[in-house]
Formats: C-alpha cells, sequence, structure tokens
C-alpha cells in the first residue's frame, strides 16, 4: 500500500532525490567501456576495501557487497518515509538493476535479487544443517553494542533502546535477537543460527550469516553480521553498560517521578496535610518527566537526520530548552536540600530524602550517558 512521501530536506549525506533512469545511468557507467571515469576508478569502487571474516560480505568504495549462496552482487540504499530505493550491480551478470517502490516496506528489493538468482543463475549452498558443527556455545552468550556509535556526546542515550542479545541453546544453535529497533546490520527480530565453521554460524531460515572475533586469549569480543552499513558489535563486558540494565533504570526513574507526582497530586487535592517543599518537589518532578519523555523525540525525529547512528544536525531551540530541564531539576533539588539543612527541618528532611537521593542517582545517570555536560 502506497504512502504519502516526505520530501523532507536532508543534509548532503543523504540528499540525493532521483528517478529510476537516471540511477539507470549511473550503473550503466560500470558497463560502458567509453565511460567518462577511468577504468581503474571503476574498479576500485567494486573491490572489498573490508571484510570481517573471509566468508562474510564486505565493503567497497561506495557499494556494500552481498553474497547470496555462491553469488556476489553489490548494491546501495536510500529511504524517506514512504520511499524506498536501492540500485544493485552484478559484474559476474554484466546486470545492474534499480528498484523504487512507495512504501515504508523496504524487504521487496532483497526479495527481489533473491528471486532473481533463483530464476536466472540457481545454486544451491554448501551448508546445511546436517554438516553443521555441534560444540558449546556458551562463550558467545551476551550484549552486543554497535562498534559505531556515539560514546560522548548527547546520542549516546539511544543505545539503551539497541543492542543485540545473544542467547546459547542446549543443541548448539544460539538465537540472535534484537534488543530494540536494528535497522542497520540487518539482524532484527529473532533467528536461530547454528555453527558451520569456527566462529561462522548460518541463519537456519535464509542465506544470512554472522561471524564474532575474538581477542588474543581466546575471548569473544566482536559479532559481525556483514550486512548494512553498521554491521559490526562490540561484546559489552560489564553489566553496568548493559542497555538491558540501563533500559530498567530508563524505566524505573520514569515511574518513580511519576508515582510521586502522582501521590503529591492527590495529596493536595484530598487537601491533607503537606509539606513546605511539596510544590517544589512536584516541579522537579515534572521537569524529569518532561525531559524523559521529550529527549528522544527532540533529538531524533526533529534533530537527528535519517542515518543514525551518523549525527550530522545542529542542536536546535527545543533541544536546548530539553537539555535544561534536568539542570533546573538538579539546581531546585539541591536548593531544596539545602534550605532544609539550614532550616534543620528533620521531619521534611526525613519526608523528602528519597526523592532527593532519586533525582540526585538520576542527575548522575543522564551524566554517564552525556545527556548534559556533552
Amino acid at each position: 500500500m502506497a504512502v504519502p512521501v516526505s520530501y523532507s530536506h536532508m543534509v548532503s549525506a543523504g540528499g540525493l532525490h532521483s528517478t529510476a533512469a537516471d540511477l539507470a545511468k549511473f550503473l550503466l557507467v560500470f558497463q560502458n567501456e567509453n565511460s567518462v571515469f577511468r577504468k581503474e576508478t571503476l574498479e576500485k569502487m567494486t573491490k572489498v576495501q573490508y571484510r570481517p571474516h573471509p566468508e562474510l560480505s564486505g565493503v567497497t568504495y561506495g557499494f556494500l557487497e552481498q553474497r547470496y549462496k555462491s553469488n556476489t552482487y553489490f548494491y546501495r540504499t536510500g529511504d524517506s518515509e514512504g520511499a524506498k530505493a536501492k540500485i544493485f550491480l552484478l559484474p559476474e551478470q554484466n546486470t545492474g538493476i534499480v528498484i523504487l517502490n512507495n512504501s515504508d516496506y523496504s524487504e521487496v528489493s532483497s526479495k527481489f535479487i533473491n528471486a532473481f538468482y533463483d530464476r536466472f543463475y540457481p545454486d544451491e549452498t554448501s551448508y546445511t544443517y546436517k554438516n553443521r558443527i555441534t560444540e558449546d556455545t556458551k562463550k558467545y552468550e551476551g550484549v552486543y553494542d554497535y562498534a559505531q556509535f556515539p560514546r560522548d556526546d548527547f546520542t549516546k542515550i539511544f543505545r539503551i533502546f539497541l543492542g543485540i542479545q545473544v542467547i546459547s541453546n542446549n543443541d548448539g544453535t544460539i538465537t540472535v535477537k534484537s534488543l530494540g529497533e536494528e535497522p542497520f546490520g540487518d539482524l532484527g527480530g529473532e533467528q536461530i543460527f547454528y555453527q558451520i565453521k569456527p566462529l561462522l554460524f548460518k541463519s537456519m531460515d535464509k542465506e544470512q550469516y554472522i561471524a564474532f572475533g575474538e581477542d588474543e586469549k581466546g575471548k569473544i569480543t566482536y559479532l559481525y553480521s556483514g550486512s548494512g552499513y553498521h554491521g559490526s558489535f562490540v561484546k559489552i563486558q560489564n553489566w553496568y553498560h548493559n542497555p538491558v540494565f540501563h533500559k530498567f533504570l530508563y524505566l524505573g526513574f520514569s515511574g518513580i517521578f511519576f508515582i510521586h507526582l502522582l501521590y503529591t497530586g492527590i495529596r493536595k487535592l484530598m487537601k491533607k496535610e503537606s509539606g513546605r517543599y511539596d510544590f517544589v518537589s512536584g516541579i522537579i518532578d515534572i521537569l524529569n518527566i518532561l525531559f524523559l519523555s521529550l529527549y528522544f523525540p527532540a533529538v531524533m525525529i526533529i534533530g537527528m537526520s535519517p542515518g543514525m547512528p551518523a549525527y550530522s544536525q545542529g542542536v536546535n531551540a527545543l533541544m536546548l530548552a530539553v537539555f535544561a530541564m534536568p539542570l533546573f531539576a538538579v539546581i531546585l533539588t539541591l536548593a531544596e536540600l539545602i534550605l532544609i539543612f539550614i532550616q534543620k527541618n528533620k521531619a521534611e528532611l526525613k519526608k523528602q530524602y528519597f526523592i532527593i537521593t532519586v533525582n540526585i542517582l538520576f542527575f548522575i545517570w543522564i551524566i554517564y550517558w552525556r545527556a548534559v555536560f556533552w
């Protein structure tokens, strides 16, 4: 079903609006001996510059390599809201294919190219479940994070909702599942993989492979999908870096602030006795709730161009306002705490102790995620 196309302004990294005919002319450059490009230049554009594993796809200057059974081709994608584009270059078949579709469904082109090869260049994979390697896969278990992702700016916090989890199964297979949105490494959803070579696994459901990397001590440190723009993942070694743990903290802080705001509000409406600092605490709760609610829309939807995790837009007024909320909240928290001590009001301190402690811990947490002081 067709959906409306957004002709939103994109930054230069993703701002080409083209047609199928023009994209086809671009692909013809690789087949024309009289091209304006030198032969050496075109060869470099289809020569793999990096490959994480000998059995996985690699990347060239401008194209991504993809393997389907024994066939190899190159592709490049582009998309916007309501539109998907993909070009294919098949050097062995001297063929170029352009697919544009007015939809947010991105699997059309991949299914087409697979069907194309099955129809015109049929081949069978040499790896089957029957000749798999059966060994203990416990060492692969864990959570893996994008190797390419900001670690020192305000987009670091998006890692809470990303990541790949690997689970070892009793039959020697592994389950690989996405912990959130996974648009880059072609590992969305949940899949089961079986081992076909040391450190190399094949999907049970389709022609897809993943590989693992290890350090000099034999400890698993990387996962490679060999697909998409960001197909390399780093294994998280410490529990306090685990996005599952931080997702729990995110939800926990959100729940505490909301429940505390609701509690103080109900007390006020029922005209029950309330402390003189309940109003201030309510403002702090509101600021923290607004920050947690608006941070991701402000940065991702408004501030971040397509191409995450590569951030390329500037900081706009809405983002500055959102970033300021926890700063105001912690200033009010510290002011409240100082006034309570000055007035030596032990009863008020006892009453506000929990929420003040939570506010301070929350501020330390968002400093860790570079949501402030970046």
